[in-house]
């Protein structure tokens, strides 16, 4: 996996971050990732089970959307989250994203979330 996320920030000039506590320890990943089949990108993390409620996804996922937009310059980032996640489905909207429709990727059916810039860089 470390070696896809590499090869990512490589081509793209982004891609998941570690998600640390402020004590060093690792806790999982997020960031930005290009699914280049669905010519989209999305915001993507996963947690430990451990850290899940505390926050750490809501706040790290607005520091990649933030990223997006005002950093790289996007238009466009997407969530994509299986049905009975409840708990990714309210980071992606307190992210701002919005519920737009189900869609049937890779062999499972999932929620398709997306959040649009108004405003994106013009010399990114």
């Amino acid at each position: 996996m470390m070696k896809n996320y590499i090869k990512h920030w490589e081509e793209e000039g982004y891609g998941p971050w570690a998600l640390n506590k402020k004590d060093g320890t690792l806790i999982g990943h997020i960031g930005l990732n290009k699914i280049s089949d669905l010519g989209e990108v999305e915001l993507l993390y996963a947690i430990e089970k451990e850290s899940w409620g505390m926050g750490y996804a809501s706040e790290a996922a607005a520091a990649s959307v933030s990223f997006a937009f005002n950093t790289l310059g996007l238009e466009k980032l997407i969530g994509l989250i299986k049905h009975d996640n409840d708990r990714s489905r309210r980071v992606l909207e307190k992210a701002g994203m919005t519920y737009v429709k189900e869609i049937r990727w890779r062999g499972m059916d999932l929620f398709y979330y997306e959040l649009n810039c108004k405003n994106p860089r013009k010399d990114g």
